[in-house]
C-alpha cells in the first residue's frame, strides 16, 4: 500500500500480511526439508525407470551398503559440529579394517578380544588428533591431513601394499555380512543402533547442546562458561571410535584387508555431512540430517547402479551434490561452516 506521495506504508492489509506469513512457512518447508522432497522424487524417478529399484529386497540391500557411509558421517558430523574437520576418519577405519583381519586371522585372537582392542587403538588415534588441534594448536584440517597420510603409510606396510587374504572365522562375517530374518542386512542395523546413541548425544543431553553451542558461537559457549578446549577434544575421541567401529564392518563386510578400502567412502562420508546441513536446521549440521543425506547418497548410488549407468556419472553426481550442499550451506549460514576452513 502507498501513500500520496509513492512511499510504501508500513501497514499491510491483513490478506497481504497472510500472504507474506504463507510464503515465508512454504519457503521455510522447503529449506528445512527439501532433501526428503528429492528422496522422495527420486525414489518415484527411478522406480519408474526400473520397477526392480522399488523392492523391498533392494531398498534394505542399498540401505545396508550406504550404512557404512552414514557411520562414517555420523563421525564426522560431530566433528564439524564443534567448528573443526577431520581428513583421517576413512584412514581410521582401514586401518582398523586390517588389522582386525589380522588379528582374528593371522593370530587368531578371539573375535571380541579384537575388536576391544581395535577400539583402543582407534581412541589412542583420536587422542593424538585432538592433542595436536586442541592443544598443540594445528589447523585441524592440516593435523588430520597428516595423520591420514600416516595411516595410510601404516596401512600398506601392514598389508606390503596388496590385498591381506586369511582364512577368518563364521563369527567374523556376523556383523558384516549376516542378515536377520534372512532380509535385513547387520549393516543397517549396526548403522541404527550407533545413529540411535549418537542422536541421544547429541540432540537430547547438555553435553551435544555445548557441542553445537561451540561450533555455532564460539565466542557466546565460552562466555557462558562451556570448556572450548574439552568440548573439541572430547569430539575427537567419539570421531575415533566410530570410525575404528566403521573398520570392524567393513572387515566383516568384505572379509579383506584393503590399504585403499577407507578412500573408496572418503568423499561420500564428507558429502552425506555437509549434505545433511541443509536438512532441518539451515547451514547448521546435525546427527538427523547426515542420516537422512546418507540415505540419500545410497539411493542415488544405488539407482544409477541399477539403471547401468558408469562409474564416471557416479562421481560426477557426487561432485555436483557436495558443491550444491556446501553452496547451500554457504548461503544458509553466513561464513560457512568454520570446520572447512583451513587455519
Amino acid at each position: 500500500m502507498e501513500s500520496n506521495d509513492g512511499i510504501k506504508s508500513n501497514n499491510s492489509s491483513p490478506e497481504e500480511s497472510q500472504a507474506i506469513r504463507k510464503k515465508g512457512i512454504a519457503k521455510k518447508i522447503f529449506i528445512n526439508y527439501g532433501l526428503l522432497f528429492v528422496m522422495i522424487a527420486l525414489f518415484i524417478v527411478f522406480s519408474v525407470m526400473q520397477p526392480r529399484f522399488a523392492s523391498l529386497r533392494n531398498i534394505l540391500n542399498l540401505l545396508g551398503q550406504g550404512s557404512i557411509i552414514g557411520i562414517l558421517a555420523l563421525g564426522l558430523t560431530n566433528i564439524v559440529i564443534c567448528g573443526e574437520f577431520d581428513m583421517s576418519f576413512a584412514s581410521i577405519a582401514t586401518i582398523s579394517s586390517i588389522l582386525s583381519i589380522q588379528f582374528v586371522g593371522v593370530y587368531h585372537l578371539p573375535v571380541l578380544l579384537s575388536y576391544i582392542i581395535i577400539l583402543i587403538i582407534g581412541l589412542s588415534i583420536a587422542v593424538m588428533n585432538g592433542i595436536n588441534v586442541v592443544y598443540v594448536g594445528m589447523p585441524s584440517f592440516i593435523a588430520t591431513l597428516g595423520m591420514m597420510g600416516v595411516l595410510a603409510g601404516v596401512s600398506k606396510w601392514i598389508t606390503k601394499g596388496s590385498l591381506l587374504y586369511v582364512q577368518l572365522p563364521k563369527s567374523f562375517e556376523l556383523i558384516g555380512r549376516s542378515k536377520i530374518g534372512n532380509i535385513i542386512p547387520s549393516t543397517l542395523v549396526v548403522f541404527l543402533i550407533i545413529a540411535f546413541f549418537v542422536v541421544i548425544f547429541l540432540e537430547l543431553t547438555f553435553k551435544g547442546r555445548h557441542f553445537y553451542a561451540v561450533g555455532c558461537n564460539f565466542e557466546a559457549a565460552k562466555r557462558v562458561g562451556i570448556s572450548i578446549p574439552k568440548i573439541k577434544f572430547e569430539s575427537f575421541i567419539i570421531q575415533g571410535i566410530i570410525a575404528s567401529c566403521a573398520g570392524i564392518v567393513i572387515a566383516s563386510m568384505f572379509g579383506v584387508g584393503n590399504p585403499e578400502m577407507g578412500d573408496s567412502f572418503l568423499f561420500p562420508a564428507i558429502i552425506a555431512t555437509f549434505l545433511g546441513a541443509i536438512f532441518l536446521r539451515e547451514g547448521i549440521c546435525n546427527v538427523i540430517g547426515t542420516i537422512f543425506a546418507a540415505i540419500l547418497f545410497a539411493e542415488i548410488a544405488n539407482g544409477l547402479s541399477i539403471l547401468g549407468f558408469q562409474l564416471w556419472v557416479k562421481e560426477l553426481a557426487q561432485g555436483v551434490i557436495l558443491l550444491v550442499s556446501v553452496t547451500l550451506v554457504t548461503i544458509l549460514k553466513p561464513g560457512g561452516i568454520p570446520g572447512v576452513k583451513i587455519g
